[in-house]
């Protein structure tokens, strides 16, 4: 409800209380009604109204603060990185048997044991106060065109033969004949064998290389020795993937003089030739058509994984006069080396 008040209003009512009649405001001055505006309403108006005057209306003023907004605050989750798929390599293909503590490397006969590979490094009989052997230790054949597991049937000492043969201390006996040759009758050792359960041919060899291109690197090795040579004859061409990196190597031998004890006008060699490089020599003697020497036969007799490394070594056989042996080489990042060396003579 809207109640309205004026002074004229209670001025009348005044002075009907005491009697008197209405005031009346003196002709020509302005009327000034002054109201007071209440409502049910939050607002409320104060008005000053003048007669003859414009009225004007006070109103309070009332600002609004702006309203301010937040975004919601957005977390990114951390991302997460998930690790690359590890697949296993599968295990070897490992062979069952009686293996020696070691992966020893020995010869039919004399000179026995040549060497081992101990996990880290070579090992010669020389080297070692004990040979890693009992008796009775499986051995595989490590020849080329030839491959299985023999038994021995023992050990023997050569202590007869100690000064003849090097290292030549103990050897293996076997319960068969290996056919892998011997100094004492042979004079040449063509293979050896070697206690270990793992495949020694973890990719193929092949006996029957191209000789393609073999004589001319052999007529270069040779002039790089000194020995001028027309022609060369290429008595061995052995093709294999000597590490695994897909690149098949060439190993060749050149051979040429009869075993004597002095020769003169000879030469034997093995060399390598790998895909982008120059062919590299493992293994040579060469003796001038002017000088005199001794002359040695080289044969490559085995091709094989000799450590267990996935690395194929190379069992080089060399015979001379009164004298017979193997080498093994392996290949390295610097070329070939000899790693182990044994033979016997008189």
């Amino acid at each position: 409800m809207r109640r309205v008040t004026t002074f004229a209003a209670l001025a009348a009512l005044a002075a009907a209380a005491c009697g008197a009649g209405p005031a009346t405001a003196p002709s020509g001055a302005p009327s000034t009604t002054l109201a007071l505006t209440t409502s049910g309403a939050p607002s409320t108006t104060l008005a000053l109204t003048t007669s003859g005057a414009p009225s004007t209306t006070l109103a309070p003023t009332t600002s609004v603060a702006p309203t301010t907004t937040l975004a919601p605050t957005t977390t990114l989750a951390p991302t997460t990185t998930l690790p690359p798929t590890t697949t296993a390599a599968p295990g070897p293909d490992l062979i069952e048997g009686d293996w020696a503590a070691k992966p020893v490397i020995a010869v039919e006969g004399l000179p026995g044991v040549i060497g081992w590979w101990d996990g880290s490094g070579w090992v010669s009989p020389e080297e070692a106060a004990e040979i890693p052997m009992e008796g009775d230790e499986t051995f595989q054949i490590a020849k080329l065109g030839r491959s299985g597991a023999v038994t021995t049937r023992g050990m023997e000492t050569n202590e007869d033969f100690i000064p003849y043969c090097f290292p030549g201390r103990t050897g293996p006996v076997f319960a068969d004949d290996l056919a892998l040759g011997s100094w004492t009758y042979e004079g040449f050792i063509s293979g050896v064998v070697v206690s270990a359960p793992w495949r020694l041919q973890p990719r193929p060899v092949s006996v029957g290389a191209s000789r393609e291109g073999l004589e001319k690197a052999a007529i270069k090795l040779l002039a790089a020795e000194g020995y001028e040579a027309d022609a060369v004859e290429i008595v061995q061409a052995i093709d294999a993937d000597l590490d695994g990196d897909g690149a098949v190597e060439t190993i060749a031998a050149v051979n040429r003089g009869e075993r004597g004890l002095v020769v003169s006008d000879a030469y034997g060699m093995i060399f390598v030739v790998r895909a982008g490089s120059d062919p590299e020599v493992v293994a040579k003697d060469v003796t001038l058509p002017r000088d005199e020497g001794t002359y040695t036969v080289f044969r490559v007799g085995a091709v094989a994984d000799i450590s267990g490394d996935g690395v194929m070594e190379l069992v080089v056989s060399w015979s001379e006069w009164e004298w017979a042996g193997v080498s093994i080489y392996e290949l390295t990042d610097d070329g070939f080396s000899q790693v182990l060396d044994s033979g016997c003579g008189v």
